[in-house]
Parts: C-alpha cells; sequence; structure tokens
C-alpha cells in the first residue's frame, strides 16, 4: 500500500533520524540497515561559469578589485543603494582591531583622523600589517583556529609551543599552504618543533585529524560521516575514512626528559623564545603545555570502517573518490600536497571565508566548514575569483589581507538599521573577539603601564599638593605616593627619620594576564559577558591604576579631557550632544567632583556598544 500525507511524513522523517543513528544508511562496503540507500559519493562541486566582463585574476591590482566588481554588479541588479564610506574614526579603530587585535592610542586616532593624506588608509593598513602585534594576534587567532576543531586539547600538545611556531611563521611572512604543509607533515618533538602539536593535539589519532583537517583547511566538515553515510548529502561513510586513512600510520609517542635528551642531545625541551609583545607575555597564554610527545610515521597501519559487517582496510584516497597514487610515499606528504594544490576547489575559497568572516562579518559560506553542504552560494563567483586570486599569488596571506581591506564593503559605513547581511552594502557591527577586547581595555586605560609603579595619590592635583606642602609647618608634610591625604595628628620631628616604606613590588603580569584573558575566553552568555565587563576587574582595575586615566585627569581644561577620554576609548571625537551632555559632569566647582565623573565617564565609555563592537 502506497503511503501518503501525514504516513509519508512520517516515513521521511524515521527514515532521517535512523540514518543520523548510523542504522539506517549502508555504505558502499555493505553496512546493512532497515533502509538500503545507495548514495553516489563525495564529489567536488564544478567550477561556475567566470563573468568575462571581471577583473582578470592576474591582472588585478589586489583582491579588492574582484569584490568591488562583484558586489557593485550584484547591487545594481537588485536595486540596491551601498552605504556610505566609513569615516576616518571608524576606519582607524576597525583596522587595528582586525589586524593587530586592540584599539589605537588617543595619540594615534588623533594623527589618524587630522592626516590630509588621500593614501592614508592604505598607508595605515601597510603599517599595521608591519606591526610586531600583528604577528601575535594572529597567531592567536589561528591557534584557535586550531583548538576549535579539537574537543579538548589533547595531552600531548604544547600551546606555548604551537604559538611561538604561528608567530615565528607570521613574522617570516610564510604562505599559508606552507604552514599548511609544515602543520600536516611535520615530524618531530614538541616541544622544540612547534608545528608538530596539530598532530599531538589529537594525540595521532586518525578520525580526530580527519574531521580537523578536512574543516580546518578545506571548510569541509566530514564528521557527520564517520559512523555512517551523511544522512543529507551525498557523503559516504567511505570518504571520511578515506581521508583518515592518511593518518592511520601516524603516531604521537610519550617520551621522558631523559630519552628526550638521548634522542635529541638537548640539555633544554623548550622551543626557543620569539620576541612577543603582548600584555605579560608568553607566560600569560592561556592554555597546557601538555607531555613531551615525539610525532613520527610507522611503517605499517591500516583504518577500517566501524559499524559494518565485514570491516576491511580503507586505503588513503581525496575526497572525491581519487584514490593515492604512490602507496610507497609518506601519506600524510600525500594529502598535504593535495589538499594545497592549485586546482584544490577548497583550499583557497575556504582561507578566503575565513577571511571574509573576519574582516566582513558574515561568512560567504555559513557555517565556516559548510563548503560540503553548499554546493554554491549566493555570491559564488565572487568567492571562486578570491580563492583564485589567493592561490594566483602563492597564497601569501598578507597580500590578500589588503585588498580585502581596501575595497568597498570594507570601508563600509555600519547601518543602525537592520540590513540583509547577504548584500553587504553596510558594515555589519560585529562584536570583539574575547582577545580583542581584552587587549583593547589594556590599551584605552594603560593599566599594564600603571600597575608598574606604586598607586598615584589622587585625592588632590599635583599643584594643590605643592602648595599645601609649602605651607605646612616644619616638619609636617601631606600625603605622597602610597600615604593617605588624610591630616596628620602628629608631626614628624626634623630630627627623626619618617619610618621606611616598603618597596612598591608590581605584580606578576604573566599570572594577572593570563587570568583576565582566560576570563574573556571562558565567558559565555550575554548575562555572564555583561558582569564581566560592568564588574569585572579588567575595566575597573584599568580606570583605578591605569596611567591613561591619571593623564587625562590632570589636563587644564574640561573639554581637553572629554576630548582624550572619548579618543582612548573609542578612537574618536565626542560629538556636539555628547559635548553637552558630559562636560557639565566635568565643570563643576569641585575637583574630587569632577574626577569622580571623569571615572564615571571612562566607565561608561568602556561598557558602551560601540566600544564592545567593531
Amino acid at each position: 500500500m502506497a503511503l501518503s500525507g501525514r504516513g509519508l511524513a512520517m516515513a521521511r522523517g524515521l527514515l532521517v533520524a535512523l540514518s543520523v543513528c548510523g542504522m539506517g544508511v549502508s555504505s558502499a562496503s555493505g553496512s546493512s540497515g532497515i533502509f538500503d540507500i545507495k548514495k553516489p559519493g563525495y564529489k567536488p562541486p564544478a567550477r561556475l561559469e567566470r563573468d568575462p566582463k571581471a577583473p582578470a585574476i592576474g591582472k588585478a591590482a589586489h583582491a579588492g578589485e574582484l569584490i568591488d566588481y562583484h558586489l557593485d554588479k550584484y547591487w545594481n541588479e537588485n536595486g540596491i543603494t551601498p552605504g556610505p564610506t566609513c569615516d576616518d574614526a571608524t576606519f582607524v579603530r576597525r583596522a587595528h582591531l582586525d589586524l593587530i587585535g586592540t584599539v589605537p592610542t588617543a595619540d594615534e586616532a588623533r594623527a589618524f583622523i587630522d592626516d590630509k593624506a588621500p593614501d592614508k588608509r592604505a598607508k595605515k593598513i601597510d603599517a599595521l600589517l608591519a606591526h610586531p602585534r600583528f604577528n601575535d594576534y594572529w597567531a592567536l587567532k589561528w591557534r584557535d583556529a586550531i583548538r576549535e576543531t579539537a574537543a579538548v586539547d589533547g595531552q600531548g600538545v604544547n600551546t606555548l609551543a604551537l604559538f611561538k611556531y604561528l608567530r615565528e611563521a607570521i613574522e617570516q611572512n610564510k604562505a599559508w599552504d606552507v604552514m599548511t604543509r609544515e602543520l600536516i607533515a611535520s615530524e618531530g618533538f614538541n616541544t622544540l618543533l612547534g608545528e608538530v602539536n596539530y598532530i599531538s593535539m589529537f594525540e595521532g589519532k586518525a578520525p580526530e585529524l580527519a574531521a580537523s583537517t578536512t574543516r580546518l583547511f578545506l571548510g569541509v566538515n566530514v564528521a557527520c560521516a564517520q559512523c555512517h553515510d551523511h544522512p543529507y548529502t551525498d557523503m559516504r561513510q567511505e570518504d571520511f575514512w578515506g581521508i583518515a586513512a592518511f593518518y592511520a600510520r601516524t603516531q604521537s609517542r610519550f617520551n621522558t626528559i631523559d630519552q628526550f635528551k638521548e634522542k635529541t642531545g638537548a640539555t633544554q625541551h623548550w622551543t626557543k623564545a620569539a620576541d612577543t609583545q603582548l600584555p605579560g607575555g608568553f607566560g600569560a597564554l592561556p592554555g597546557a603545555n601538555g607531555e613531551n610527545r615525539e610525532v613520527s610515521d610507522r611503517k605499517s597501519g591500516e583504518v577500517t570502517m566501524p559499524f559494518v559487517k565485514d570491516p576491511k582496510p580503507i586505503p588513503p584516497t581525496y575526497l572525491g573518490g581519487e584514490p593515492m597514487a604512490d602507496a610507497n610515499r609518506p601519506r600524510r606528504q600525500a594529502l598535504v600536497e593535495w589538499i594545497t594544490k592549485k586546482e584544490n576547489p577548497y583550499f583557497g575559497r575556504n582561507f578566503a571565508n575565513r577571511m571574509w568572516a573576519h574582516f566582513i562579518g558574515k561568512p560567504l559560506v555559513s557555517p565556516i566548514d559548510g563548503f560540503g553542504d553548499i554546493a554554491h552560494p549566493e555570491h559564488g563567483l565572487l568567492l571562486q575569483d578570491l580563492g583564485d586570486y589567493f592561490a594566483e599569488k602563492r597564497h601569501y596571506i598578507k597580500p590578500f589581507m589588503r585588498g580585502l581591506m581596501l575595497s568597498k564593503a570594507y570601508q563600509m559605513a555600519s547601518s543602525p538599521e537592520h540590513e540583509s547581511p547577504k548584500a553587504y552594502a553596510f558594515a555589519q557591527r560585529r562584536e570583539l573577539d574575547p582577545d580583542q577586547w581584552h587587549d583593547a581595555v589594556l590599551t584605552a586605560t594603560q593599566m599594564a603601564e600603571g600597575l608598574s609603579h606604586p598607586p598615584v595619590d589622587r585625592s588632590r592635583k599635583p599643584a594643590e599638593k605643592k602648595e599645601a606642602n609649602a605651607q605646612a609647618e616644619p616638619g609636617v608634610r601631606l600625603a605622597v605616593g602610597n600615604e593617605t591625604d588624610k591630616p596628620q595628628t602628629k608631626t614628624v620631628a626634623n630630627d627623626k627619620k619618617a619610618p621606611e616604606q616598603k618597596p612598591y613590588t608590581p605584580p606578576r603580569f604573566d599570572h594577572l594576564f593570563k587570568r583576565t584573558r582566560e576570563r574573556c575566553h571562558q565567558t559565555i552568555g550575554p548575562t555572564a559577558k555583561a558582569l564581566l565587563t560592568i564588574n569585572g576587574e579588567l575595566v575597573n582595575t584599568g580606570i583605578n591604576r591605569g596611567d591613561r586615566y591619571e593623564a587625562i585627569r590632570v589636563m587644564e581644561k574640561p573639554e581637553q579631557r572629554l576630548e582624550e577620554v572619548f579618543l582612548s576609548a573609542l578612537s574618536r571625537r565626542p560629538t556636539q550632544a555628547e559635548s553637552e551632555q558630559f562636560l557639565p559632569l566635568l565643570s563643576t566647582d569641585d575637583p574630587a567632583a569632577n574626577d569622580q565623573a571623569l571615572a564615571d565617564v571612562f566607565w561608561v565609555l568602556l561598557n558602551s556598544t560601540e566600544f564592545v563592537t567593531r
């Protein structure tokens, strides 16, 4: 009897449910289930026919030319009027956050805003790409991207060594395909070669490495096909295990310190230090440093599929069904050569999609690892051209970023109204990532600089204190530095020495900033984030002990103090309405009230939506 209506819908629902559980879909190798559905296997989508009027890939001055052409065409065809270009204050703050992970100082923001040079935006991009903090921030970004593909950090991973490798590779301007080869195919000790920590993070386990590699470097999530054929696409279980077979012989072995010394002759087992400008240095980086592991390949080893009647070894097979040609070749080397080759439809597009998500907002393919589910995204030609351009330019990272930031899409002003994100006609307000927010607070308040010296007595302005001391009786002095400013009941005789104060000891910045950075990464949910910014130690300590508040506090004119606090927090000058609102609070006859009002204004700006977004 044929099913129809509600019965057919229930049957379809049952089919999907059983297939998700690994019971309902059989793979080509013979797994049995209630239903017997043959899938053709995963095939990469065919290339789209390129627009002949688009700028030639090899002749485009930068990636921004391709972006502008495709979006201009899209806007014209759909009757969309793009927004205006953002102002200089917005651009300089956005560029600093996107490239070096923190806001500009007040002096940097003022200098850029007041600069009249027509090419100042391109010059600013170039300066930030050459900034040492660029290496730090993007080492953090790539380290976190790797860690996000793992359920937990493996016991054998040394996250500090991994960060140092990434930072050094970025500083040396290594191309993305070179970094990919080093991460996937390297062998050695994870404390000496930071790149092998990609393998040791997963403890050399083939299934976990297969899932991570395809997500991170290809943008394809094959994990759903580990135990069964993918319920919604043509991806089969064999596709997953064909990739896993490339890691079948990979191992991550524990070594004691004595074994390490015997094998390497090294007297220490830490990677060489590289310069870093992160607050607190390398010791402030969250993450474990794990065991001493050696990554290598065995001479033999195969994988088999689970949940099949007659499991057989699965040969190393690329996505799309092509097997590895040379059986004697090291498997990881063969895999990474296929991943990074120019003809691979996903390597360049995946990188372009990740960069688009970071710099523009919504990725062209969403989720970020959703290429396997989406054959052709709405802006498919744009993404294809960006991937081709990245490959044509030999996968160098900085020139690609530069071109993207020179595009109209990047330099758009944001819209207060809800505009369709897929049109990219306005900039999308994006929440700062944990590292951006953490370091933006430190830069805006100069907290680390303030904690480097004893607390400043803020009960009187310096000029008032000097005058009061000059008028005091001999042998009597008002409080200075760490002392309070309360009236003294006893004078100190001139022939007697005052009790010596203990020297000020600054805090351990590595411990302090590791704790504060970890809290930023661990905070989940809007309520917890609000409490972190409102009541957390970072903002409040930054205002109370940071050098920036003190430098602004002693400025003579209230207009100057207001401008400086806005430039420090938001990288712009206050509007007329904001000046009318805040200046009366800073202009009273009570200096103490003015100081408190300044701290309150600083706190309000650091907790504003404008500060926590870009």
